[in-house]
């Protein structure tokens, strides 16, 4: 079985999995575009008709998503219309080219981060149906054909919706921690990873707290001279008199 990440660990990829939420949709939607518009046997008013569908789905996430605050997301209605709009907005630019299809896993990837549980399995699947659709249309009016279509999104669905939930769970654990007011405890010597993720650093040197430091109004330098007994600028550590 792996190992469960430590809370520094924890932190850091919380921190970089927003990073990458916010800049997904835009690199998709480059890359997609991209490709488009250097297919042949397109017209100059086709290759602008896509940009400018290029530009406004890139306007919407900026102006629905990434400029909002934070207290957007306890929102559900503009949550909801933001969802719409990606949709709305994939199933258009997939249908023009099927390299959006890229762009269209974007719902898909940030559903249950965003939405409510009901919801985001809702988003997933009409995500789903956009990327199995919009390319190439429904599916022949056959049974094999229509139930082949059915299921494949009903197990895109599932499988992106069950793990994302699981993923979003276990995320949630550090921060139920600390909305119920509870420490988490860090012991380690890489100040890079505990002045990012901790309030308060405590210095023990040979068994003993010497030092009890506020993360915001300190610095490396000064928990370092800490550690080792130097005041900050010595090279010599200062020795611990025996009591």
């Amino acid at each position: 079985m792996g190992r469960r990440p430590t809370p520094i660990e924890g932190d850091r990829w919380e921190r970089r999995f927003d990073k990458v939420l916010e800049v997904l949709p835009y690199a998709l939607l480059a890359g997609s575009a991209v490709l488009s518009l250097i297919q042949p046997g397109q017209t100059s008013r086709e290759r602008l008709v896509t940009a400018g569908l290029v530009a406004l789905a890139a306007v919407w996430v900026l102006t629905m998503y990434t400029l909002r605050p934070p207290r957007w997301r306890e929102r559900t209605v503009p949550k909801s219309v933001y969802f719409a709009g990606m949709l709305a907005l994939a199933a258009v630019l997939t249908a023009r080219s099927w390299f959006f299809v890229a762009f269209a896993v974007t719902p898909l990837v940030q559903a249950f981060f965003v939405l409510p549980t009901v919801l985001a399995f809702v988003a997933v699947f009409a995500g789903s149906v956009v990327i199995y659709t919009a390319p190439a249309g429904f599916p022949e009016p056959t049974v094999e054909a229509v139930s082949g279509w059915i299921f494949i999104i009903c197990l895109q669905t599932a499988l992106t919706g069950f793990f994302s939930y699981m993923g979003m769970k276990l995320w949630g654990e550090d921060q139920t921690l600390r909305e119920h007011g509870l420490a988490v405890v860090v012991i380690s010597h890489n100040l890079a990873d505990v002045f990012e993720v901790a309030d308060t650093i405590v210095v023990l040197r040979l068994g003993r707290q010497v030092a009890v430091l506020d993360t915001k109004q300190t610095n490396s330098d000064e928990v370092v001279a800490a550690i080792t007994g130097a005041k900050a600028g010595d090279e010599q550590p200062a020795e611990v008199s025996e009591q």
